[in-house]
């Protein structure tokens, strides 16, 4: 397994825009450009850039192969490929994960948030520990908590089409356990990881063979590996 994130601080210059956006297919070109906003145009460029690069660097995978498809929810994957991934973004970074097994990753950035409005999304046993766990410490909690069921519906690929509070999560400080009584019989194991504050990072896998840390990528990276290849 491999986990790479990079960081967008600030806006693609011109000529790295530009390159980046012609080393994807016409389709995911279409979906960068509906962002408004071109920090949100950066960082999801940038991710999906990201995750080519490595995808040639590790497996000599030719860029003119890497087009998604998505399966009947929502999830991209690589057609013919016993290669799986996963990509996430919040604020300022961007993550992808390369894997053999399916696999789900999730970042958030941690903000101030109305908890008791979020309740619902938890199961009953999520909503009390949350109800419990001192006020200094919620948000900590919560957060956690959300980016493990992210990357654990993401690694199923089953997106909205179940409940994020149809299962549950026990946390204690040596193991991570998840309750589903309809996926009870698979293997999840969780990697967790504070890339940088105030961010959390949680990944989902068949295994526990995870990267000790996320490598950081740079922009510049990126764009010396595509202008080497020309």
């Amino acid at each position: 397994m491999n986990s790479f994130a990079i960081n967008i601080t600030k806006p693609l210059s011109e000529e790295v825009y530009t390159l980046f956006l012609d080393t994807l297919d016409e389709d995911m070109q279409q979906k960068i450009l509906r962002y408004k906003r071109k920090s949100d145009r950066d960082l999801k460029l940038s991710t999906h850039v990201l995750l080519r690069v490595m995808l040639h660097k590790l497996y000599r995978m030719k860029f003119e192969e890497m087009y998604y498809k998505t399966n009947q929810f929502g999830k991209p994957f690589l057609p013919g490929s016993s290669i799986h991934f996963n990509l996430s973004h919040s604020g300022s970074w961007g993550v992808c994960v390369i894997d053999q097994t399916p696999i789900g990753v999730d970042i958030e950035e941690i903000l101030p948030i109305d908890i008791n409005g979020m309740s619902a999304f938890f199961s009953k046993k999520e909503q009390l520990l949350l109800l419990q766990t001192p006020e200094k410490e919620k948000i900590d909690l919560f957060y956690r908590l959300w980016t493990l069921k992210e990357s654990y519906l993401k690694k199923l690929g089953l997106g909205l089409s179940k409940s994020i509070d149809s299962f549950t999560f026990h946390i204690s400080s040596e193991l991570i356990k998840v309750e589903d009584k309809h996926l009870y019989d698979q293997p999840h194991f969780f990697y967790e990881e504070q890339i940088e504050k105030p961010y959390k990072l949680t990944i989902c896998a068949q295994h526990e063979k995870f990267p000790k840390e996320t490598t950081v990528i740079s922009v510049n990276y990126l764009y010396q590996y595509l202008v080497n290849l020309k």
